[in-house]
């Protein structure tokens, strides 16, 4: 999402004058008049202003330097060169922490400041330059500060992804100061956006045209070129193409002069268009014009989405290494955006401002009402600014010092103790590792650390609602809590995972044990909301030094262990032994390998028929993934998925999959479908709806002929809402098939959503009914029957004699698919053509 800085001006914006500012402050003020609208022209007064400023002597006139450094800094920050604008504010801020600290000035650039280090990672850094800028806010009583800072929270919890959450605090927003137009934009812009990462793309463009009335009002032409283009995005995200082009063409109309900057974001969403709308050519064309100046390895999360699409553009065209480049970039904003949503500090801040959110709301009205006052009057303008959710904010709702102190203790145990479950956090348990690690040297007692990851987490959440999970967790939190008694410390680490800190005398012995009550403890019942449910858990663990002399590596290492125990059938403690990191590195070294073959383009799709058991012509084919590896030969398809998902690569994988079965689909002849199989990694991802609809855009594949096919372990999934994302693709006209049915999670509330127009059934049960087994047989009968209730086809899978073929189709089967029928074949584009019987038709047809 394209994010728009959130305004701090409280005049209203309105052209510059037609006069050069004379003296200081007309500069100042014309400075403060243009920023949001014209800050190229904002710019240019505060370099006026600094120039007037060296009329002034001593600390009047460094004051007045700094006041145009600041905003010589924010404009440069509106004009998207944050870069540029940090030494420039850094500056500012030593004048004012020397001459005049805790003033107006003082606060404001404390505030500046952290969004600066906030964007650089520095997170520490830009927390505390928060909390000093607030305690001097609550000082002056500058409520409209408050109402700025609401909605810097929510975008804290925007970048946490917890967008509901910053849906409320952008209406706190509103609510706090609605006199001022800017601040009333700039919450609608950024509940556009939220909407936008929920998958609400409808409301996210109501959104952005609330936004947009606001901006013309303003007669703000950067801001309307802003907007317009987060309005095509929206657009383009529901398959609105030629809408999409619309807006852009507005946008492109609005950004010109000063707006001019703007005008590689709308080329990016432009290229977007031109990709969904099979025209790569082009889309190659305008993301040259996205991406002219920019520095591939170094880019914002600005181009986070234009390196997905450009990634797929180039493969398209054959041109790998750029295509890989762009890959490249796209993982590197993930893992970013990844690592930030994870920060413990963003679980610091959601616990302070859960915690202070009651005594905010008591005190925001009289405060709005007198500083309202006091700028009006002072004619005072507040900057601040919302760069793509990426922003950090403190609040305090006391006034006094006494008050202001006791709240930055609050906030001192909400950076160690999870809100929630009132265990220690991730960072404050890593610091109990490094405390432990560090009294090694002299004690050289052990240390040790387990890792525990909750079981049918989900289940619960489904069945008893948000509040009955965080009860569960509470409950949770109780047992380990005991489990840990005096010789560890338990952790709430972030979602369902929990750990054990265990500062000194671990032993290996103590560690099993300890695991293995742990399980045993999950796996007994828990009351939650009046009701007795069953969870589990898997338990990995680490013993240190021996397997490791750092945080990080021990953590690694107990990480490996954990994974070995849920992949062996969870409800198990194991742990860490050096294999697993000989096994994690082969699989890294895969990592590599199958980079290197998206990049030379060494991945193949193979096409198995599925026949229909009453006519035997085929009706569909299942698309299947292939890698022949350079030296391994063919990789077995399950690991293939694994390393990709691993590798953060199942995006990019996924994409070409789905464009490229969809390509060769639309070969065949028209009664012909293609199954493809979705993974819940692709299926979770923000734009997988969007990168449906842009496949067969491309292909002119009708949507009737494209089927998804999905595993049952799709409703395990923690932070999916499934049921929402696959009514979105039954009403673009895709069919839906349930694979593998009976060997997993086997939901019937599933079936009776009418989600799914087909029910695979697992070959292990078609093979054992041939062999005549009567278990198996009444499974088959059973999923049989369930499917003619749901009015569902069914398809039977791995047929691989005449027996199977017979037996299936006298049971009621709708569809075979299997050996018998022919093995997958690995085609181009021209082979698929071949082996199909499309070219003996096309060359009959021409004779």
């Amino acid at each position: 999402m394209l994010g728009l800085t959130s305004p701090a001006l409280a005049a209203p914006i309105a052209p510059l004058a037609e006069q050069t500012p004379k003296n200081f402050e007309a500069a100042v003020d014309a400075a403060k008049s243009a920023m949001m609208s014209q800050p190229a022209a904002a710019l240019d007064e505060a370099n006026r202003a600094r120039a007037l400023a060296e009329e002034f002597e001593g600390d009047e006139r460094a004051m007045k330097i700094a006041t145009a450094r600041w905003l010589e800094g924010e404009a440069l920050v509106r004009l998207n060169h944050p870069e540029q604008a940090e030494p420039v504010l850094r500056e500012a801020l030593e004048a004012a922490e020397r001459i005049d600290p805790e003033s107006k000035l003082h606060a404001d650039l404390l505030k500046s400041g952290s969004s600066i280090a906030g964007l650089n990672g520095d997170v520490a850094t830009a927390m505390r330059m928060l909390q000093e800028a607030h305690a001097i806010y609550l000082k002056l009583e500058d409520g409209r500060s408050r109402s700025i800072v609401l909605q810097n929270i929510g975008s804290i919890y925007a970048s946490a992804n917890d967008h509901q959450q910053a849906l409320r605090y952008y209406r706190l927003a509103q609510d706090a100061f609605s006199q001022d137009p800017m601040l009333t934009l700039a919450a609608n812009n950024n509940r556009g956006t939220s909407y936008k990462e929920m998958g609400n793309h409808a409301e996210a463009e109501s959104a952005y045209r609330s936004a947009l009335q606001a901006a013309m009002a303003m007669e703000s032409p950067l801001l309307e070129a802003r907007i317009l283009t987060n309005i095509a995005s929206a657009q383009y995200m529901q398959g609105r193409l030629d809408e999409a082009n619309e807006s852009l063409r507005l946008g492109f109309e609005r950004a010109e002069g000063p707006a001019a900057d703007w005008r590689p974001f709308l080329w990016g969403v432009s290229a977007q268009v031109a990709q969904a709308q099979g025209a790569p050519e082009r889309a190659r064309s305008l993301f040259e014009k996205t991406f002219a100046g920019q520095d591939l390895a170094n880019t914002t999360v600005l181009f986070r989405d234009f390196h997905e699409t450009a990634h797929s553009v180039y493969a398209d065209l054959g041109e790998h290494e750029t295509a890989l480049a762009h890959l490249a970039a796209q993982k590197r904003l993930d893992d970013e955006a990844s690592e930030a949503a994870a920060s413990t500090n963003f679980a610091l801040m959601n616990a302070k401002f859960d915690a202070t959110n009651r005594e905010l709301r008591i005190a925001q009205s009289e405060q709005d009402l007198t500083s309202f006052k006091q700028m009006a009057a002072a004619g005072a303008i507040a900057l601040t600014f919302v760069i793509l959710a990426i922003l950090f904010a403190l609040f305090s709702a006391k006034q006094s010092r006494r008050k202001v102190d006791a709240a930055n203790a609050l906030l001192t145990h909400a950076a160690r103790y999870d809100a929630l479950t009132g265990l220690v956090n991730r960072s404050y348990s890593r610091e109990l590792l490094r405390e432990a690690m560090d009294e090694y040297t002299t004690s050289k007692s052990p240390y040790g650390l387990l890792l525990i990851d909750l079981d049918r987490f989900k289940h619960v959440n489904d069945t008893h609602g948000h509040a009955g999970g965080d009860e569960l967790l509470e409950r949770v939190a109780e047992r380990l809590n005991k489990i840990a008694g005096s010789d560890g410390v338990a952790a709430r680490l972030g979602g369902d995972e929990f750990a054990i800190v265990i500062k000194n005398g671990a032993s290996i012995e103590q560690l099993q044990a300890m695991g293995v009550e742990i399980t045993r403890a999950l796996s007994e019942p828990f009351e939650v909301i009046g009701s007795s449910v069953l969870i589990g858990g898997s338990v990995g663990f680490a013993i240190g030094p021996e397997d490791g002399t750092s945080v990080d590596e021990l953590v690694r290492h107990a990480d490996l262990a954990l994974y070995q125990a849920k992949d062996q059938g969870r409800g198990r403690a194991i742990g860490f032994e050096g294999w697993m990191a000989d096994a994690a590195g082969e699989t890294g070294q895969l990592e590599q390998d199958l980079r290197k073959a998206i990049a030379e383009g060494d991945l193949t799709l193979a096409f198995q028929p599925i026949v229909s058991a009453e006519t035997g012509k085929i009706a569909s084919r299942e698309a299947l993934l292939r890698w022949h590896h350079h030296t391994r030969g063919a990789v077995d398809p399950s690991l293939l998925v694994q390393v990709a998902e691993n590798a953060g690569l199942i995006e990019p994988i996924g994409d070409w999959v789905m464009r490229e079965a969809c390509r060769v689909a639309a070969t065949w002849p028209a009664h012909e479908k293609v199954a493809i199989n979705v993974s819940v990694a692709q299926l979770t991802r923000k734009n997988f709806t969007q990168s449906v609809v842009s496949a067969l855009a491309w292909s002119k594949l009708e949507p009737s002929r494209l089927e998804i096919e999905l595993t049952e372990s799709i409703f395990l999934r923690e932070d999916l809402d499934s049921k929402a994302i696959l009514r979105g693709l039954r009403d673009l006209g895709v069919s839906l098939s349930l694979d593998d049915f009976g060997t997993g999670y086997s939901s019937l509330s599933y079936l009776q959503r009418d989600l799914f127009s087909k029910l695979k059934i697992d070959r292990s049960f078609v093979s054992r009914a041939v062999e005549g087994d009567e278990n198996s047989i009444a499974i088959v009968k059973a999923m049989l029957g369930l499917a003619d209730t749901f009015n569902m086809e069914t398809v039977a899978e791995g047929v691989e004699t005449d027996q199977h073929a017979t037996m299936m189709t006298e049971l009621g089967c709708t569809y075979l698919q299997g050996y018998h029928f022919g093995h997958p074949v690995e085609v181009s584009l021209k082979d698929a053509l071949h082996e199909m019987g499309q070219i003996d038709r096309l060359e009959a047809n021409a004779a």
